[in-house]
């Protein structure tokens, strides 16, 4: 291998026949944002490029603030 490694081919190969995939599964029923209209919000980027509808539950919030103020930076 280590022969054929120097040449940019089999390295390409290589790397696409070794190649892991990475799925990440996300459980999206358990959210802590409220739901929203993903369409609305995609029309809304792409119009405006910023949306500002999505806001941290307030005890997030709070427990941020607290260990920014206690953690020394």
């Amino acid at each position: 291998m280590y022969l054929f490694g120097r040449f940019l081919i089999f390295r390409s190969l290589a790397k696409l026949l070794f190649k892991k995939p990475y799925n990440q599964k996300y459980d999206l029923s358990s959210s802590v944002f409220q739901p929203v209209d993903t369409e609305a919000i995609a029309q809304k980027l792409k119009n405006d490029g910023s949306w500002g509808g999505l806001k941290l539950p307030l005890n997030i919030q709070k427990q941020i603030l607290k260990f920014a103020f206690s953690t020394d930076c």
